[in-house]
């Protein structure tokens, strides 16, 4: 009996044997077929990729250039499935996009950069270039020195204009004081917003000038060069800072201390580029005495160029001193006898007194010099400028603005 249980513990033995090996084999069979299948399908998705890549390297040629290459072109025909022609149409439709593209980008650019310009100038940065000039508007500049006991005189003075407000800007320098001058103008200029002026501007800069102690002594011409200098290159500074779309500029002194109230209309009608006022002192009382005070507003004569040729270039030549006892008295001054009567005269060189400039002319370069020029600086000199240009510089000798007496106390500084 034992011998039967042995044989069928061999034959049992076996059995598992087989079924094991049958199984291992069955998982090589399965496996390698999986394995096949797998090398297949990798073997056909980078079949597909590379066709799908060389798809997208031509679409980028055909992108680039006018060359067609198609991947895949027809068994039947071997002709390319592309559209040369609709090909070029679509490039030439992208390109032209394009350029309009460009196009309106440019404009928008430009636009941003006038956009820019007009913000910071609204902030008083600086004086745009190209504005759309208001040719009615006016702007009334005024440079001040110590002139603390005229401030409000000054302020109500301009009260009495009768040109458009809405037409008129203001605008203020205040150099060198030693006075509350600033103080006061920005006190009063801050009250003006309800009298409907267009804007006004009070600045500040210091020249490092100081007069003579003496007011009254007459200068020599070296320093009466100095002095004006300074004056030039403050109305310069003020002209500079403030000029905006203006379409005129009125130079009016803060010593005149009377003028008509239609000054503004009254220049205009002279039709000059560059028109002037006949300018008196007044006694104590304030009533005119018929002196001249601008010496700056003439016309030569042929005595006086006769002279003017022989006089080394680099001396400075002034009205009320310089030169010697034969130029006295040849050149003829807006206020001379011989202009009594007449509504306007031509002129050579003019003072700044109250003088009305058309702006154009400042934004194209003509400003008031700070050194000589034909033997004149400042304001003689911008009219010189002025009719070497071919401008028309006119005086108007029947209209007459007051200075304030010479000896006064509250005399300023640039006189």
């Amino acid at each position: 009996m034992y011998s039967r249980y042995v044989e069928r513990g061999e034959k049992g033995s076996r059995m598992r044997w087989l079924a094991f090996f049958l199984v291992i084999l069955n998982v090589i069979i399965w496996e390698g077929v999986y394995l096949d299948h797998r090398w297949q399908a990798t073997e056909k998705d980078g079949e597909f990729a590379a066709r799908h890549a060389a798809s997208l390297q031509n679409a980028a040629r055909r992108d680039l250039t006018s060359d067609v290459v198609c991947p895949e072109p027809k068994a039947a025909t071997g002709k390319c499935q592309c559209n040369q022609a609709q090909l070029e149409v679509d490039l030439r439709a992208a390109k032209e996009r394009v350029e309009k593209a460009e196009e309106v980008a440019g404009r928008q650019n430009q636009e941003l950069i006038s956009l820019r310009a007009i913000a910071a100038a609204k902030k008083g940065n600086f004086v745009l270039a190209n504005p759309e000039i208001v040719e009615s508007a006016v702007l009334i500049a005024t440079p001040m020195k110590n002139w603390q006991d005229g401030v409000q005189a000054y302020f109500d003075r301009l009260s009495t204009i009768t040109y458009p407000r809405a037409q008129t800007s203001l605008a203020i320098l205040v150099s060198d004081s030693l006075d509350e001058t600033l103080r006061l103008c920005r006190t009063a200029a801050g009250q003006l917003p309800g009298q409907s002026y267009r804007r006004a501007t009070v600045l500040q800069r210091d020249f490092g000038y100081q007069q003579a102690p003496d007011p009254k002594a007459v200068p020599k011409a070296e320093d009466e060069v100095v002095r004006r200098a300074v004056l030039a290159r403050s109305r310069n500074w003020l002209l500079s800072r403030t000029l905006r779309d203006e379409g005129w500029v009125l130079w009016l002194d803060v010593d005149i201390i009377k003028f008509p109230p239609t000054i503004i209309q009254d220049l205009m009608a002279s039709k000059a580029d560059v028109a002037v006022a006949g300018c008196q002192y007044v006694d104590d009382s304030g009533s005119p005495t018929g002196v001249t005070c601008d010496e700056g507003s003439w016309a030569e004569t042929e005595a006086s160029r006769a002279y003017l040729s022989r006089l080394d270039p680099q001396k400075p030549l002034f009205e009320n001193f310089g030169g010697d006892v034969s130029f006295r008295g040849t050149r003829q001054r807006l206020l001379s006898a011989a202009n009594k009567g007449k509504d306007t005269v031509k002129l050579d060189a003019v003072g700044a007194q109250a003088l009305l400039v058309r702006a154009e002319l400042h934004r194209d370069g003509l400003t008031f010099p700070t050194v000589l020029v034909d033997h004149q600086i400042e304001a003689e000199a911008l009219g010189k400028m002025a009719v070497a240009a071919g401008h028309s510089v006119i005086g108007l000798p029947s209209l007459m603005v007051d200075h304030a007496a010479i000896h006064k106390k509250e005399q300023p500084q640039w006189d």
